[in-house]
């Protein structure tokens, strides 16, 4: 393959940039879509004191994007100076550097704002007689006059990017960008329980959240009574640090880390460390690649943190990065050992809270490869063996793997059993995938898919991004045997699920559906993919690693095993079990 040479350098001089120039580079680096302008106007408002924040978007962010506050606001010759570069009341001497206490302070927002759209800035102070009104496009100020305007500021940008075509043909779609501003508002709105905060789209409203007296409050708000209940809290210190917030258990768990919101003196960050010492916290307690719904705050001594290395201060740099991963690590995983619930008696039970242990008399749904039998008949512990009865019943079935003789479990996840001449060792959660992946497979070959009525339905309070996946997927998700409906804005009700789910809670599996990139591309792109969610179904539904299972269990489980004549693997390749013949064992103990 050749290889073409660069082409030879053109001497140029050396110039100052013109301030037009200067200005959109400074918006390049500051403003990359209408989220980022939504980040920075909410941002000064908290700074400015405001107690109530109203959030307006138009075509999502295209055509109008206003935040107004009830904050301090701003005098006239304040206000014109604002919409200058490095502008700020926020520093005063280098040394205040070192110390920064506001979300605000590089003085760019509003001047890297102005520079690529047309802007708006009303404000008033409460001494003021009249507040102030000035328009600026393209950076340079319009007109500026007095207002009547009650105390507080508003800032309304319109046509964004109208100068900067290159930009703005990058914007994604009106659902994503209104997703990416959703989910701005809700990080912000958990560092700061103290506001109250309005988000409306095209007239409608997205997001009403008051002022909320705690952070477990503030989650239940965002996140919905159900999903809350599922969360522990935990809390660590150091003597000059602190880590605190709630984390989910083993059964909440996504395919991506969206739901990991990390914060550093109640700033949002993105921070590779810190979320690498969430998923320590929890190594032991979630399969790979999945992650947990997290709201992790870190307080640290102002001087032991530098927030001034990236244009958008959305990086940070510690003075002891090891100490902070050690503390939020240690935390999170002392605090899943502890697996308290968080002790909140007003909140009514989920509809399929596994994390509530069954009443006496509870049984299992015996819907086609649930493993069936009362929870509370006696284990067979590994140092045990099987009561008579038990092994005798297994020696007169025909099944192959029904004539084991079950041994004992290993962590409650590998299930040992001895045949003639063989040791076999079962992993229970991928068998038990691999049963309800085939019993799947064959009620849609055969044009039925068993389903489950709920009792009492479960309600889904989700963010844009993801009502917006749901309304694609709906559907699909109509033809694999779950009865979804809207109930509001961003609020779906679950009436029914495919019946392996059994009591199994759907939503796990439902925000995988939502968070995968192919959510967007409608019934067709799934179609060609159902194996693929008979997978993820068959994964959610099936028995977990570290599950006590009953020895009726157990042998049903190995039942199923003959009835579908099970693979050695399960849909993700994994092994359902190994075999180690005599042979195998005389190589490993060296007697062959």
């Amino acid at each position: 393959m050749e290889v073409r040479p660069l082409p030879p350098p053109v001497r140029r001089p050396i110039r100052v940039l013109p301030e037009s120039i200067v200005l959109k580079i400074a918006a390049g680096e500051v403003i990359e879509r209408p989220a980022s302008i939504v980040k920075e106007l909410v941002e000064n408002s908290i700074d400015a004191g405001a107690q109530r924040i109203e959030i307006r978007i138009g075509d999502g962010g295209r055509k109008l994007i206003s935040v107004t506050d009830d904050g301090i606001g701003m005098a006239p010759d304040e206000a014109r100076l604002a919409l200058k570069r490095h502008a700020t009341s926020k520093l005063e001497t280098a040394e205040d550097l070192d110390r920064i206490q506001t979300l605000g302070f590089r003085g760019e927002a509003l001047a890297s704002i102005a520079a690529v759209s047309h802007l708006d800035l009303l404000t008033r102070t409460e001494t003021e007689p009249a507040g102030t009104r000035i328009h600026c496009e393209g950076g340079e100020i319009r007109s500026a006059e007095p207002i009547g305007t009650p105390p507080g500021t508003t800032v309304a940008v319109s046509n964004l990017f109208y100068n900067v075509p290159a930009r703005k043909k990058f914007l994604r779609s009106v659902a994503t960008e209104l997703g990416h501003i959703d989910d701005i508002v809700r990080r912000i709105a958990l560092s700061h329980l103290d506001h109250t905060l309005l988000l409306e789209s095209n007239g409608e409203i997205l997001l009403n959240l008051p002022a909320a007296e705690d952070l477990f409050q503030r989650i239940r708000q965002l996140y919905g009574t159900d999903v809350s209940r599922q969360l522990y809290d935990f809390e660590g210190s150091d003597g000059s640090s602190r880590a605190y917030g709630w984390i989910s258990g083993s059964r909440l768990m996504f395919s991506r880390p969206t739901e990991v919101a990390l914060y550093v003196n109640h700033r949002p960050v993105r921070d590779r460390l810190l979320q690498a010492a969430v998923m320590e916290g929890f190594r032991t307690a979630v399969m790979e690649r999945r992650y947990p719904l997290a709201v992790v705050m870190l307080e640290i001594p102002a001087d032991r943190v530098d927030v001034n290395v990236h244009p958008t201060k959305a990086e940070v740099r510690f003075v002891d990065p090891q100490a902070c991963y050690r503390l939020i690590s240690t935390a999170i995983a002392q605090a899943l050992r502890k697996r308290t619930l968080p002790s909140h008696s007003d909140l009514p039970l989920a509809a399929l809270d596994r994390q509530t242990p069954p009443s006496p008399g509870f049984e299992r749904s015996s819907m086609p490869g649930s493993i069936g039998t009362p929870a509370e008949l006696p284990w067979v512990s590994m140092a045990k063996t099987p009561p008579a009865s038990y092994a005798g019943e297994i020696k007169e079935t025909q099944g192959y793997f029904e004539r084991f003789d079950y041994l004992g479990s290993l962590d409650h996840t590998y299930l040992v059993c001895r045949a003639v001449d063989s040791l076999f060792v079962i992993d229970q959660h991928a068998a038990h995938e691999r049963i309800l992946f085939e019993n799947l497979q064959t009620g849609a070959n055969v044009g039925r898919i068993d389903v489950q009525n709920l009792l009492m339905p479960i309600t889904l309070e989700i963010s844009q991004e993801r009502a917006a996946a749901l309304d694609q997927l709906l559907p699909f998700l109509v033809k694999i045997g779950f009865a979804i409906e809207p109930f509001g804005e961003r609020t779906f009700v679950v009436k029914s699920v495919p019946a392996v789910l059994g009591q199994h809670d759907p939503r796990p599996l439902l925000f995988d559906l939502m968070d995968d990139r192919s959510a967007f591309e409608g019934e067709a792109a799934w179609q060609d993919r159902v194996d693929d969610v008979f997978s993820r179904i068959a994964c959610h539904s099936a028995v977990r690693a570290h599950d006590p299972l009953t020895a009726d269990e157990i042998r049903s489980l190995l039942h199923q095993m003959d009835q579908i004549g099970v693979s050695t693997h399960c849909p993700h390749g994994r092994p359902t079990f190994l075999k180690f013949g005599l042979n195998d064992l005389e190589r490993l103990f060296g007697r062959k």
